[in-house]
């Protein structure tokens, strides 16, 4: 359950632009890593199957990209049925 105060807020273009940021964060932090040896540094989750960096980026990519489609709907949901009642 999500706290009950808000902290604060950030709009869909707020929330796309951290993700720019951390994108490119993580775009420096994996520069040098030749991709023969990214595909040998294997990260420990079974669940996963044991993804190398290489996959293990690409996981994360589908995530986020899942989590931000999700919060999307739900702010585009949200809007509208705000709407509906504001007609009432």
């Amino acid at each position: 359950m999500p706290p009950s105060k808000k902290r604060f807020t950030l709009s869909s273009d707020d929330i796309e632009q951290l993700l720019v940021n951390e994108t490119s964060a993580m775009q420096e932090l994996v520069k040098n890593i030749e991709e023969d040896i990214a595909g040998h540094i294997v990260f420990p989750d079974p669940i996963a199957h044991y993804p190398n960096l290489i996959q293990s980026i690409q996981l994360l990519t589908i995530h986020e990209k899942h989590h931000f489609t999700i919060i999307k709907e739900q702010y585009n949901r949200l809007i509208a049925s705000s709407e509906v009642l504001s007609l009432k």
